[in-house]
C-alpha cells in the first residue's frame, strides 16, 4: 500500500470517527445549541476528510507505525565470470541466514520465497494476479472512481439546470417588484418554472430563484411569496450551494465509505432547519405560523432526482415534522448557549487534529516500496532490483458544459464579420429611415439598447447573451406592423430556445435609436394585424390589449380582461372591458371578436425576408 492511499484511507477513517461522534451527540444538542451551529459544526468533519495535515504523534500514525512491519532487505546474487546477470534474485528472510553465493537457477529455486522470473507469473493463481494487478494499480483505481462520482453530479446537475433555464419565463411583474425588493442589491435573478413543483436556489457563478407558480401576489398570495424569496434568499446569502458542491468533493474523494451518503443527507437537513431559523428570528408569532403554513403548501410529495445540488423550499412532506416543530419552538439561545457551542467546537476540532492522517513510510509491497538492497562482491556489473514507480494521474477538471449558440444563419454570416462588432448605433437623421435602421439591427450591423440588459448590444451578441436566462436564443420568425397605432412601424421577432418559441423581442425606433424590449411569449400571443394581442398570466387571468412605448419604457393597455381573485372557499373571476365591470357574457362576446381580427404576417427570419419586407414597407 502506497503513501497517497494509506493517507486517503486514514483521513477516512479519522472523518468516520467524527462523524459517528456528532451522530451520538445529535439528540442531546437538538434543542440546547442552535440550528446554525449544528450545520456549520460539520465543515471540522469536512476539513478532517478533506485535508492531510497531521503530525508525528497523532492517533493515526501510530497506529500505522505499530501495524506495519520491517522491511526486509533485498539480496542481490553476484553476477557470473562474463557478467551476466543471473536468473534469480533470492530475498533473505530474518532469520540471520545469508544467501547462497553463485548462480541459483530458476529450475532449482523453490517457489513463494522471492524468486522472480519469467515463468513464476504463468503459474501463479488467477485470483492472486488480479490481487496484485489491483494493489500495484491502487492510486489509478482511487482516482477513477472519484473522478466517476464528482463527474456523475456535475452531469446529473448540468442536465436538470440545462431543463430548468429552458423551460423558465419571466415572473408575473407584480411579483418581480416583490422581489426587487427583498432582493437589494443581491446578483440573483427570479423566474418561473412550470417544470418544479417546489421553490429553489440554483447555480454559483449564475445564481437563480425558480418559483412553479406565476402571478403570486394578483392570487392573493403575498405573504406566501415573501416566505419563499426570504428563505432561498437567506440561501444565497450564506453561500448554501458552495457549501453543498464542497461536500460533494470531498464525498467524491471518499467514495468507498458508505457514511459518506448519510453525511450529505445530515448536512442537507442541518441546511434547511438554519435556514427556517435564520428566516424566524425577525418574524413575529403570526409571521411565523404564516411561514410554517407555507412549508406545508409548497412540500413536495416526490423527491428531486438524485445528485442535484441545490436548495430547495420544502422537497418533501415527510421532512416537515422537524422543520415545524423547530419554528414552533424558537427562541433565541442565551449566553449559556453561546459558551456551550465554543466549547463543543473546540474540542470537536481537539479531536480532529488528535486522530490527524497517516503520513508516515508506505507499507511494503506497495507502488512506492523501495526495500534496501544488500549485495554480495560482484565480479562483473550487478542487477539492478525491480522496481514499479507510483504513477498518480492527475484529474481532469470536470468539463463546463457551454451551450452551443443557436442563431440562424444570417446572424452566424454577420458575425464572421470585423465590421459587425465596430459599427456604431444608428444615428438619427432624415438619411436613415426607421425601417433602414432595422434593417441594420437585423443584419448585425448596428447596434439596439437592450432594455431588459441595460445597455446596447448587437443582435447576434443579444442572442448569445446569457446575463439574464442563462440560456442562447434562435430568432425563428419576425414580423413588421404598428403596434402603438403612431403610423411608425416596430419589428417584433419571435426568440426560440431550442424548438419551442419562449419570448418575443419588439425593436421600437424612435429619436434615432431602436430599442429592444422582451416579452414573455403569453404576454404577446396570439399578436393581430391592427397591433392588439392576447395576454395571460393564469388560468383565469387573461385578456386583450395594445402597446404603448414611452421614452424607454413600455406598458400594455388592457382593453379586456379578467381578474380572479382566491377566496377562502372557492375562485371568483371579474370581467372588466376597459375598467369597466361586465357580464361574463359581454366579455366572451368581445374576446371572440378578438379572436376574429386577422391575424398579423409572420416571416421566416433569413436575409432575404429581412429585406423584402422592410424594404417593401417602405
Amino acid at each position: 500500500m502506497n503513501n497517497t492511499i494509506l493517507t486517503v484511507l486514514s483521513l477516512s477513517a479519522s472523518g468516520t470517527v467524527l462523524v459517528l461522534l456528532l451522530l451520538a451527540l445529535r439528540p442531546l444538542l437538538k434543542n440546547k445549541v442552535s440550528k446554525a451551529f449544528q450545520y456549520y459544526i460539520w465543515l471540522l468533519v469536512l476539513l478532517r476528510l478533506a485535508l492531510p495535515l497531521s503530525f508525528s504523534g497523532s492517533i493515526a500514525n501510530q497506529i500505522v507505525s505499530q501495524t506495519v512491519p520491517p522491511q526486509a532487505p533485498v539480496v542481490s546474487s553476484a553476477n557470473d565470470n562474463k557478467g551476466t546477470p543471473t536468473q534469480g534474485d533470492i530475498v533473505a528472510q530474518g532469520n540471520g541466514q545469508t544467501a547462497a553465493q553463485g548462480i541459483t537457477s530458476a529450475e532449482t529455486a523453490p517457489h513463494g520465497i522471492g524468486v522472480s522470473n519469467p515463468g513464476a507469473q504463468a503459474s501463479e493463481p488467477t485470483h492472486l494476479y488480479i490481487w496484485r494487478l489491483l494493489l500495484e494499480h491502487q492510486t489509478a483505481i482511487w482516482l477513477l472512481g472519484a473522478l466517476i462520482h464528482f463527474g456523475w453530479f456535475i452531469i446529473t446537475y448540468l442536465r436538470f439546470s440545462r431543463k430548468i433555464r429552458g423551460t423558465s419565463v419571466r415572473p408575473h411583474p407584480m411579483d418581480r417588484e416583490v422581489f426587487v425588493n427583498l432582493r437589494g442589491n443581491a446578483n440573483v435573478q427570479l423566474v418561473c418554472s412550470p417544470y418544479i413543483d417546489t421553490p429553489m436556489l440554483i447555480g454559483i457563478l449564475s445564481p437563480c430563484i425558480v418559483i412553479p407558480h406565476l402571478a403570486f401576489v394578483v392570487n392573493g398570495m403575498k405573504p406566501e411569496l415573501q416566505h419563499i424569496l426570504r428563505h432561498e434568499l437567506t440561501h444565497y446569502r450564506r453561500r448554501d450551494l458552495l457549501y453543498k458542491w464542497f461536500v460533494v468533493l470531498v464525498s467524491s474523494l471518499h467514495w468507498f465509505n458508505p457514511l459518506m451518503m448519510l453525511v450529505r443527507r445530515e448536512i442537507n437537513r442541518a441546511c434547511e432547519l438554519s435556514c427556517d431559523e435564520a428566516v424566524i428570528g425577525s418574524l413575529h408569532a403570526a409571521a411565523r405560523q404564516s411561514y410554517g403554513e407555507t412549508l406545508l403548501a409548497l412540500a413536495s410529495n416526490k423527491r428531486l432526482p438524485t445528485g442535484i445540488v441545490t436548495t430547495t423550499m420544502c422537497e418533501e412532506k415527510r421532512e416537515l415534522k422537524e422543520r415545524l416543530e423547530s419554528i414552533m419552538t424558537y427562541k433565541n439561545k442565551g449566553t449559556y448557549m453561546v459558551v456551550l457551542s465554543l466549547v463543543l467546537a473546540l474540542s470537536l476540532a481537539g479531536c480532529s487534529v488528535a486522530l490527524g492522517a497517516a503520513n508516515g513510510s508506505p507499507t511494503p509491497g506497495g507502488e512506492a516500496s523501495q526495500s534496501p538492497t544488500v549485495t554480495d562482491t560482484p565480479i562483473g556489473p550487478t542487477d539492478s532490483p525491480l522496481q514499479t514507480p507510483d504513477e498518480v494521474a492527475s484529474p481532469t477538471p470536470a468539463a463546463t458544459n457551454t451551450p452551443s449558440v443557436s442563431t440562424s444563419s444570417l446572424t452566424k454570416k454577420a458575425s464572421a464579420s470585423p465590421k459587425a462588432t465596430k459599427t456604431p448605433s444608428v444615428p438619427a437623421g432624415p438619411s436613415n429611415s426607421v425601417l433602414e435602421a432595422y434593417i441594420a439591427v437585423l443584419q448585425n450591423k448596428a447596434e439596439f439598447f437592450s432594455t431588459d440588459n441595460k445597455k446596447k448590444l448587437l443582435l447576434n451578441d443579444f442572442l448569445t447573451n446569457q446575463e439574464l436566462y442563462q440560456t442562447t436564443f434562435t430568432v425563428t420568425h419576425f414580423s413588421v406592423l404598428d403596434l402603438d397605432g403612431d403610423k411608425v412601424p416596430e419589428v417584433v421577432l419571435e426568440l426560440s430556445v431550442g424548438d419551442a418559441p419562449q419570448f418575443f423581442e419588439v425593436l421600437h425606433a424612435a429619436d434615432g435609436v431602436v430599442n429592444g424590449y422582451q416579452i414573455v411569449y403569453r404576454g404577446l400571443n396570439g399578436l393581430k394585424a391592427d397591433g392588439t394581442f392576447g395576454f395571460s398570466s393564469g388560468a383565469a387571468d387573461s385578456g386583450w390589449g395594445k402597446l404603448r412605448f414611452g421614452p424607454d419604457s413600455l406598458q400594455t393597455d388592457m382593453l379586456g380582461y379578467s381578474q380572479s381573485n382566491q377566496g377562502e372557499t372557492d375562485l371568483t373571476v371579474s370581467y372588466f372591458i376597459g375598467d369597466e365591470p361586465v357580464t361574463k357574457e359581454s366579455f366572451d362576446s368581445a374576446i371572440n371578436k378578438q379572436y376574429g381580427k386577422k391575424d398579423a404576417a409572420w416571416y421566416e427570419f433569413s436575409q432575404k425576408k429581412i429585406e423584402s419586407e422592410l424594404s417593401a414597407n417602405q
